[in-house]
């Protein structure tokens, strides 16, 4: 898995599509990885998951490809950060590295339930808009 130097930072900041006038979500940190395949997401997942285990973001692409990215100081075992551009007067118009995202989903250790802890966060509250939202868990995509 790649970590984002400063240099990639500045490349995505140049490359990345937004929409003219709205609101641009820069990089924190993290690391951040393509896959072409469900094939080459499943086995990078799997292997990721097997050793100490931290959510990981899933980003699946209009193209077909999917991405994953973890933000290590962020990400535990019980949350996630996803990262996206957004329009919000366009719903349906999110990007990420420069791709249209078709949705995204993210890893759970113990069973497909998204997380609700009410006005305080939680899956249920943080969904990202316009487009469906998924936990991944046992290699199959559950959508809420």
């Amino acid at each position: 898995m790649k970590t984002l130097r400063k240099m990639d930072l500045d490349e995505m900041a140049r490359t990345m599509q937004v929409i003219p006038e709205e609101g641009l979500m820069y990089y924190t940190g993290g690391s951040y990885q393509e896959f072409n395949s469900l094939y080459a997401l499943y086995d990078y997942l799997s292997s990721m998951m097997s050793g100490i285990y931290i959510e990981q973001a899933i980003y699946m692409f209009s193209d077909g490809s999917y991405g994953v990215y973890v933000d290590e100081s962020f990400n535990t075992a019980n949350k996630s950060r996803i990262l996206y551009d957004i329009s919000p007067s366009h719903p349906g118009n999110i990007y990420y590295n420069g791709k249209q995202v078709k949705g995204v989903a993210h890893t759970h250790q113990y069973g497909p339930s998204p997380s609700d802890y009410g006005d305080y966060g939680g899956d249920i509250n943080n969904k990202v808009p316009g487009i469906p939202n998924y936990v991944f868990y046992g290699y199959v995509f559950y959508e809420y």
